[in-house]
């Protein structure tokens, strides 16, 4: 292959292969790429995927709804999905309480379906759930459905642009 479109695929090539080393390390949560790898996550995931899925929950509560309550309640029990969504929301300027001291409640509960896929609800304040179904896959989860947000309590939770 000759002409100016070789040089310029491999240098796509080059950063697509370094983005996606980058991505797996970041979910490690350990810095390296061995860690993104290891196994024992809930509903027979591994860490990868939990932390996909818990990054990906995290953004929706994110983009979809302002907390009022800025202090969000760490779990006790914490699995790795959780511990994922949590980070992603403390980068984002939410507070989180690891104390036990006050604030929303957050949960994240996991679990496999028989056709191998993996339901998934954040629960925040006991007033919101944000659920999506997804297909694990060897680098991470793919969506397997939109986003289904229930119960939204307009005296806790104000969706964003949403003027009272």
């Amino acid at each position: 292959m000759t002409g100016w479109r070789h040089p310029v695929r491999r240098i796509l090539r080059r950063v697509a292969v370094t983005v996606s080393v980058a991505m797996l390390s970041a979910c490690s949560g350990t810095g390296d790429l061995a860690g993104a790898f290891q196994g024992g996550g809930n509903a027979g995931l591994r860490e990868v995927q939990a932390c996909a899925i818990g990054y990906d929950l995290a953004r929706e509560v994110h983009e979809r709804v302002a907390l009022r309550r800025t202090v969000l309640l760490a779990p006790g029990r914490g699995n790795a999905c959780e511990r994922h969504a949590l980070e992603y929301l403390r980068r984002t300027g939410f507070r989180i309480d690891e104390t036990g001291g006050g604030g929303a409640t957050f949960d994240i509960v996991i679990e496999r379906m028989e056709d191998g896929d993996v339901a998934a609800v954040a629960e925040i304040g006991g007033s919101l759930r944000i659920a999506r179904m997804y297909t694990p896959v060897a680098t991470g989860v793919l969506a397997a459905s939109a986003v289904t947000v229930q119960q939204l309590d307009p005296d806790t939770y104000l969706a964003r642009g949403a003027r009272w």
